[in-house]
């Protein structure tokens, strides 16, 4: 009798457990790195990424893939999240390198995700968006939440049901997809995002118009990569270096660079030389990349014309430094890229 009752609490707790884990899944939030995680399973699933991007939003509004794949020969990958931290950075790293194996990891590195991490609902709920990928077996992973979040939050944070508990009405109860639409305007494609909108008046757009031809502002004594922030760096280079992974790191263009400490780019370009890692900031090749304000969605983030630009300059300086098999020939690679 004790052993039939054993066997039945045991069988109720695998379904409870198992009710548990679909609910959650019901209950992730919807949002558009959704998109960029369920097109990146179906891709590995056909095949291998070459090259990989990483990063924030200045990662995914910045270098398509499309455009990378049809001038490299390759087949490339954007895997930035809006606001993602650099200490959650390589987690994503970890559960990408799971399904496939990249030949050149780019990582997009600006002030905005070395900075500590901000107290607002916004950032944190940002961040979640990232989390959300990895298992609650990961130890990081906790120790990330300690550091980002406070303990109140912590079941929110590791269990989208609890987070999104009271939205019951609005939930697909037979679909796991998370996927949100883009606007009309907008381009997706490979987990990038090319904006249709024009920075105006609102982002200051009278303060930037003579972007180009203001005078560069450094000031050594003021620095921005503490060792905390080092070491989460190194922490993702580790990663790739394990995997023996080249890593190129990149900034983005920001209308605002050349406003701020200018010296923070020394800093990043220093650092990566002690690790080997070139560094390429673009925000020195305005000229190069012919860029005017009219390239700009808001002072911080590019927008389709800008995109289209950056990403055409960083192809060509990707087949300059480095060798990369083409993969134009490919029956797969032909039906993604047509």
């Amino acid at each position: 009798m004790i052993k039939k009752r054993i066997f039945s609490a045991l069988i109720l707790s695998v379904f409870l457990l198992l009710g548990f884990i679909y609910l959650n899944k019901v209950f992730a939030s919807s949002h558009r790195y959704a998109n960029t995680i369920e097109d990146f399973d179906e891709l590995t699933k056909k095949e291998n990424i070459d090259i990989i991007f990483y990063g924030s939003s200045h990662s995914f509004t910045c270098y398509n893939p499309l455009i990378i794949n049809n001038i490299t020969k390759t087949t490339s990958y954007n895997l930035g999240s809006d606001a993602l931290l650099m200490s959650l950075t390589d987690l994503v790293l970890e559960e990408s390198l799971k399904k496939t194996k990249p030949k050149l990891i780019i990582l997009e590195v600006y002030k905005g995700t070395i900075t500590a991490p901000s107290d607002t609902k916004e950032a944190k709920g940002y961040q979640l968006r990232a989390l959300d990928l990895v298992s609650n077996f990961s130890f990081k992973k906790y120790t990330e939440v300690e550091r980002i979040y406070n303990k109140n939050e912590y079941l929110g944070v590791l269990f989208p049901l609890i987070r999104n508990h009271t939205d019951w009405n609005s939930k697909n109860f037979s679909s796991f997809s998370k996927r949100v639409n883009f606007d009309p305007n907008d381009f997706y494609y490979g987990g990038y995002v090319g904006y249709g909108t024009i920075i105006g008046e609102k982002d200051n757009r009278s303060k930037y118009e003579n972007f180009r031809n203001q005078e560069k502002r450094k000031n050594n004594k003021d620095t921005l990569l503490n060792n905390k922030i080092k070491e989460d760096i190194a922490a993702f280079l580790k990663i790739a270096n394990e995997q023996n992974i080249p890593v190129l790191a990149v900034t983005s263009p920001d209308l605002r660079a050349i406003y701020e400490n200018y010296y923070l780019y020394d800093e990043f370009r220093i650092f990566f030389d002690k690790f080997n890692v070139p560094y390429l900031n673009l925000n020195d090749y305005y000229d190069e990349l012919d860029l005017s304000v009219n390239d700009f969605r808001d002072p911080g983030h590019l927008n389709r014309t800008g995109g289209t630009k950056a990403s055409k300059f960083l192809a060509n300086y990707l087949n300059e430094h480095y060798k990369f098999d083409d993969r134009s020939s490919e029956s797969t690679w032909q039906s993604i890229n047509s």
